[in-house]
């Protein structure tokens, strides 16, 4: 393929690169949902600490990579022989960064946050093709003369990109409203049941509005929404209350769950339940959460006795396998896409139960207005 298509090439996708990146970027500083195919998964992973760097949305540092990739490619069609050579290392050195950016971000998202960005993925995928075309054009020949139909090319694609960008801002995000599953006709004596007992509760016992959590003590995302999902709640200043309800997932990697809960379940009983969550939750016990002994370690550092410790762990006797049977059952009968639940208890108000990426605007809806006076 000769040297001036591939260049061609690279000008068409760093375009559409920055089009994605503009668009992603231009979402967060207008505080604008993203078209995401009715899913919340790009919110899921566009609201995670990866979507930051320093403060700076992560898909400001993409778009800053696709100008300069395409302003590379407009230079190229002016230049030849070695000149035209030393752009295109250039840009093979910027994309090569951009590639293995893009591989640990997405792998981020599928491991850490279960969850994918379709636009974060054709960014990835759009960065992956041009470092191929970058690593081709440093070992084609350079052209003898200008690509003179190269440079309307560029700066076309440039101009339509961004306005794409700018047009998509307008466009529905295609999905429903934040509102998360409604479950109506449950009386206010019925409601009750979903609220755990006041030692796993958190916050101000008159709070009109409580929020469930569903989770499980190994599950990525449950770990990653917990500073998160505790911040939101102290903003509120006591308006809303925190409480947790244990949902072990059977599934590889989370085989201590069970045991995590019912020791939390122990920790409870004894008035130690939060200073033994907050130590399972810390990110560097996130390993040691993933072993019995590690466990037992947790619990005599809050001040557990062996015995106590013993029986969370190894042998729960009945009072805490009926605990942990009844909120997994609840847990189940919301008929749940997974952990973390976030289940909405307020005064006079629909049940309600959303993700983590949900929690916020649903709260922040005129529904729950009048409870948050």
């Amino acid at each position: 393929m000769p040297v001036s298509t591939l260049n061609r090439l690279s000008i068409i996708f760093s375009a559409l690169g920055l089009f994605v990146a503009g668009y992603l970027t231009l979402s967060h500083f207008q505080a604008k949902d993203v078209f995401c195919g009715g899913t919340s998964s790009c919110e899921d992973v566009l609201n995670s600490p990866a979507a930051k760097i320093g403060g700076i949305p992560t898909a400001a540092f993409g778009l800053a990579a696709y100008v300069v990739l395409l302003l590379l490619a407009f230079l190229r069609t002016t230049k030849v022989g070695a000149e035209f050579s030393k752009l295109s290392k250039v840009g093979f050195a910027i994309s090569a960064v951009g590639f293995l950016t893009s591989v640990g971000l997405i792998y981020y998202a599928l491991a850490t946050i279960g969850a994918q960005c379709y636009w974060c993925m054709a960014s990835a995928f759009l960065m992956t093709v041009l470092f191929a075309l970058h690593a081709a054009m440093v070992k084609a020949d350079a052209p003898e003369e200008p690509d003179k139909a190269g440079m309307p090319l560029a700066v076309g694609g440039a101009m339509l990109a961004i306005a794409a960008s700018f047009i998509m801002l307008n466009v529905d995000a295609g999905k429903a409203p934040p509102s998360g599953t409604r479950i109506t006709g449950v009386t206010e004596a019925q409601k009750r049941l979903y609220i755990p007992a006041a030692a796993r509760m958190k916050g101000d016992e008159n709070a009109k509005i409580t929020v469930v959590e569903y989770m499980d003590v190994n599950c990525p995302p449950c770990r990653l929404a917990a500073p998160m999902v505790e911040e939101l709640i102290a903003s509120y200043g006591g308006k809303v209350r925190l409480g947790i309800k244990h949902a072990p997932q059977p599934i590889p990697g989370h085989e201590t769950s069970p045991n995590a809960a019912s020791l939390l379940t122990v920790a409870e009983s004894k008035g130690k339940f939060w200073e033994l969550y907050d130590l399972m939750m810390d990110p560097k016990n996130e390993t040691t959460v993933k072993s019995k002994e590690g466990l037992k370690a947790l619990g005599k550092e809050v001040g557990l006795t062996e015995a106590e410790v013993n029986k969370g762990v190894d042998t729960p006797d009945e009072f805490v396998m009926n605990t942990l049977s009844q909120d997994l059952d609840q847990f189940m009968s919301l008929n749940p896409p997974g952990t973390p639940l976030f289940l909405i208890v307020a005064d006079g108000k629909d049940l309600r139960h959303v993700g983590p990426g949900q929690l916020g605007k649903v709260l922040e809806s005129a529904e729950y207005a009048d409870l948050l006076k």
